[in-house]
């Protein structure tokens, strides 16, 4: 195992803000983001990072591995407050425990404890599967030898609510702010999602060629976002936002810049009377009407950065003519 050292990598060419912790197991060589673009912030992350690996195996609680879990998911650029909701109930149960002490026995202790609180399979799903992504990311670090095996309840049934035309045009119609209108109309006509419509510069709008260029989801993000055409309802409403503009992203309020929409569209969607809605719903809407319109799995998964089996998996029933053609010659 060698000596772990802070660099500045090159990542797509380019110099890395953030320092990373360069270190290998077994001759393997890996990489670990701080976080941390101040050099004196980067030696205090690497300090407590080392004292957690070097501890000896019975020191390191569930607490201290999913703290430093969650730490990297973070510098990675996962939502602080998701993981947060997600291993806060885990600590009181599990936190004290040795990894090697997760045991079925446990779990299903969990499952009971919560269940008698009223919390949602689905939920108490999601946070065993957050807790054993820890201890595995653990594992693969080397912090501890092997991580603990257990099950979790089910997923909860895959989401399939879109938005038709006339719940679009209510929910425009219920809100008099330009910035929440701009981002529907994103969102339905593109397919981004929500960090790369709030993250969007008016550099990155193309009128001339008719295209959105998003910006990676993260400066280090190895997947590029494909250029997104520009359709006329786009147009009409990315032409009118541009004459309002007061700061550099398309998604303004009062000349600063955006970072949550959620509030403003939950509001527009109780007064326009459309139920069930969620931010997420704008991107599966894109794909339906896509379908809807008759475009291909892969014209579709090119719009939504996606792979081709993903979008057959989600979307096949919204084009239940798609293999008529070879049935009927059967």
């Amino acid at each position: 195992m060698s000596e772990p050292r802070l660099v500045r990598p090159r990542i797509n060419a380019r110099t890395s803000r953030v320092y990373y912790v360069v270190h290998s197991i077994a001759g393997r060589s890996h990489r670990v983001s701080t976080g941390q673009e101040s050099l004196a912030d980067a030696e205090a992350w690497l300090q407590q990072w080392t004292a957690l690996r070097e501890a000896p195996r019975s020191a390191r609680t569930v607490a201290e591995l999913c703290e430093a879990y969650m730490s990297a998911r973070v510098a990675e650029g996962a939502r602080e407050d998701t993981m947060t909701w997600a291993l806060k109930p885990i600590a009181p149960h599990f936190g004290a425990l040795a990894p090697e002490d997760v045991s079925a026995p446990y779990v299903r202790g969990y499952l009971v404890r919560r269940r008698a609180h009223g919390v949602a399979e689905p939920t108490i799903g999601r946070e065993l599967r957050t807790l054993r992504a820890a201890l595995n990311w653990a594992e693969r670090e080397g912090w501890i030898v092997r991580a603990p095996k257990f099950s979790c309840p089910g997923e909860a049934a895959a989401r399939d609510r879109w938005l038709s035309r006339s719940e679009l045009d209510a929910l425009a119609a219920a809100t008099p702010s330009l910035h929440v209108r701009a981002f529907l109309t994103l969102g339905v006509y593109t397919g981004a999602r929500q960090g790369a419509i709030l993250g969007l510069t008016w550099d990155r709008v193309d009128f001339e060629n008719g295209l959105v260029l998003f910006p990676r989801p993260r400066p280090d993000a190895k997947k590029r976002l494909s250029p997104k055409t520009m359709p006329s309802p786009l147009r009409a409403m990315l032409e009118s936002a541009r004459r309002m503009a007061r700061c550099a992203h398309v998604v303004e309020w009062a000349g600063e810049r955006v970072y949550s929409v959620r509030n403003a569209l939950l509001r527009a969607a109780k007064a326009a009377g459309v139920t069930d809605f969620r931010v997420h719903d704008l991107r599966r809407t894109c794909a339906v009407w896509m379908l809807h319109a008759g475009a291909s799995f892969d014209q579709v998964a090119a719009q939504l950065d996606d792979d081709v089996r993903t979008v057959q998996k989600h979307y096949a029933h919204h084009a239940p003519d798609y293999l008529r053609e070879v049935l009927e010659r059967m």
